[in-house]
Protein backbone atom coordinates (compact mmCIF):
# COMPACT_ATOMS: atom_id res chain seq x y z
CA UNK A 1 0.00 0.00 0.00
CA UNK A 2 0.81 3.45 -0.83
CA UNK A 3 0.62 6.33 1.73
CA UNK A 4 0.99 10.10 0.45
CA UNK A 5 1.51 11.82 3.74
CA UNK A 6 0.33 15.52 3.64
CA UNK A 7 1.68 17.52 7.13
CA UNK A 8 3.74 20.29 7.85
CA UNK A 9 5.80 19.54 11.37
CA UNK A 10 8.62 17.70 9.72
CA UNK A 11 8.39 15.67 12.85
CA UNK A 12 5.06 14.26 12.63
CA UNK A 13 4.89 13.43 9.23
CA UNK A 14 8.44 11.70 9.71
CA UNK A 15 6.82 9.86 12.77
CA UNK A 16 3.55 8.51 10.55
CA UNK A 17 5.73 7.68 7.52
CA UNK A 18 8.27 5.22 9.92
CA UNK A 19 5.13 4.07 11.81
CA UNK A 20 3.28 2.74 8.56
CA UNK A 21 6.80 1.96 6.77
CA UNK A 22 7.30 -0.58 9.85
CA UNK A 23 3.96 -2.38 8.46
CA UNK A 24 5.15 -2.73 5.18
CA UNK A 25 3.79 -0.03 3.38
CA UNK A 26 5.16 2.75 0.85
CA UNK A 27 5.34 6.20 2.45
CA UNK A 28 5.92 9.88 0.97
CA UNK A 29 5.38 12.86 2.91
CA UNK A 30 4.97 16.55 1.58
CA UNK A 31 3.85 19.55 3.70
CA UNK A 32 2.14 21.48 0.49
CA UNK A 33 -0.91 20.86 -0.83
CA UNK A 34 -0.38 21.78 -4.19
CA UNK A 35 2.93 19.52 -4.43
CA UNK A 36 0.24 16.24 -3.15
CA UNK A 37 -1.81 16.97 -5.90
CA UNK A 38 0.85 16.68 -8.45
CA UNK A 39 2.08 13.66 -6.76
CA UNK A 40 -1.48 12.16 -6.84
CA UNK A 41 -1.90 12.67 -10.62
CA UNK A 42 1.75 11.42 -11.22
CA UNK A 43 1.75 8.75 -8.80
CA UNK A 44 -0.49 5.62 -7.62
CA UNK A 45 -1.80 6.15 -4.00
CA UNK A 46 -4.18 4.19 -2.33
CA UNK A 47 -4.56 6.63 0.73
CA UNK A 48 -3.76 10.25 1.53
CA UNK A 49 -3.43 11.53 5.52
CA UNK A 50 -3.94 15.35 5.32
CA UNK A 51 -3.07 17.30 8.22
CA UNK A 52 -6.22 19.39 8.54
CA UNK A 53 -4.51 23.03 9.51
CA UNK A 54 -1.79 23.53 7.07
CA UNK A 55 -0.05 26.63 6.39
CA UNK A 56 -1.48 27.06 2.65
CA UNK A 57 -4.76 25.50 1.47
CA UNK A 58 -5.68 24.62 5.25
CA UNK A 59 -9.06 23.31 6.10
CA UNK A 60 -11.54 22.12 3.63
CA UNK A 61 -10.27 24.14 0.36
CA UNK A 62 -7.62 21.32 0.78
CA UNK A 63 -9.50 18.76 1.05
CA UNK A 64 -11.50 19.72 -1.90
CA UNK A 65 -8.43 20.10 -3.85
CA UNK A 66 -7.25 16.44 -3.05
CA UNK A 67 -10.63 15.18 -3.81
CA UNK A 68 -10.77 16.95 -7.19
CA UNK A 69 -6.97 15.50 -8.02
CA UNK A 70 -8.03 12.02 -7.26
CA UNK A 71 -10.50 9.16 -5.33
CA UNK A 72 -7.61 7.81 -2.94
CA UNK A 73 -9.11 7.81 0.68
CA UNK A 74 -8.13 10.71 2.73
CA UNK A 75 -7.83 10.85 6.54
CA UNK A 76 -7.76 13.80 7.84
CA UNK A 77 -5.94 14.10 10.95
CA UNK A 78 -6.19 17.84 12.95
CA UNK A 79 -5.38 18.50 16.52
CA UNK A 80 -9.20 19.94 17.27
CA UNK A 81 -11.46 17.98 17.21
CA UNK A 82 -15.22 20.15 16.24
CA UNK A 83 -14.90 19.77 12.43
CA UNK A 84 -15.42 16.14 11.62
CA UNK A 85 -19.29 16.71 9.54
CA UNK A 86 -17.06 19.35 7.61
CA UNK A 87 -14.68 17.45 6.54
CA UNK A 88 -16.03 14.71 5.53
CA UNK A 89 -18.59 16.72 3.18
CA UNK A 90 -15.44 18.47 1.85
CA UNK A 91 -14.02 14.87 0.32
CA UNK A 92 -12.85 13.12 3.31
CA UNK A 93 -13.55 9.82 4.40
CA UNK A 94 -11.97 9.81 7.88
CA UNK A 95 -11.31 12.14 10.41
CA UNK A 96 -8.70 11.85 13.58
CA UNK A 97 -8.08 13.98 16.54
CA UNK A 98 -3.85 14.14 17.23
CA UNK A 99 -1.67 13.44 19.52
CA UNK A 100 -2.87 9.77 17.98
CA UNK A 101 -0.69 6.27 18.92
CA UNK A 102 0.41 3.71 16.57
CA UNK A 103 -2.96 1.30 17.27
CA UNK A 104 -5.35 4.50 16.95
CA UNK A 105 -4.19 5.66 13.83
CA UNK A 106 -3.96 2.32 12.03
CA UNK A 107 -7.62 1.58 13.16
CA UNK A 108 -8.58 5.22 11.26
CA UNK A 109 -6.77 4.07 8.65
CA UNK A 110 -8.89 0.73 8.43
CA UNK A 111 -12.08 2.70 9.24
CA UNK A 112 -10.82 5.15 6.18
CA UNK A 113 -10.54 2.33 3.89
CA UNK A 114 -14.21 0.90 4.67
CA UNK A 115 -15.69 4.69 4.26
CA UNK A 116 -14.16 4.79 0.81
CA UNK A 117 -15.39 1.52 -0.18
CA UNK A 118 -18.68 2.65 0.98
CA UNK A 119 -18.48 6.06 -0.75
CA UNK A 120 -17.61 3.99 -4.23
CA UNK A 121 -20.38 1.51 -4.01
CA UNK A 122 -18.20 -1.15 -3.06
CA UNK A 123 -18.52 -4.02 -0.14
CA UNK A 124 -15.80 -3.16 2.23
CA UNK A 125 -12.89 -4.92 1.65
CA UNK A 126 -10.66 -4.03 4.98
CA UNK A 127 -14.14 -5.07 6.95
CA UNK A 128 -12.63 -7.29 10.33
CA UNK A 129 -8.94 -6.96 8.89
CA UNK A 130 -6.15 -6.85 11.27
CA UNK A 131 -5.03 -3.55 10.40
CA UNK A 132 -1.33 -4.01 10.86
CA UNK A 133 -1.44 -6.39 7.80
CA UNK A 134 -3.43 -4.18 5.47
Amino acid sequence: MRVLIIEDADAVGFMFSQLLRKHGWETAVTGSVDLATTLLKTGCFDLVIKDLFLPILEKLPGITKLREACDAPILVLTGNGDTKEDCIHAGADGYGVKPIGEVDLLGMVQETLNAADRRRGKATSYEGADPRRL
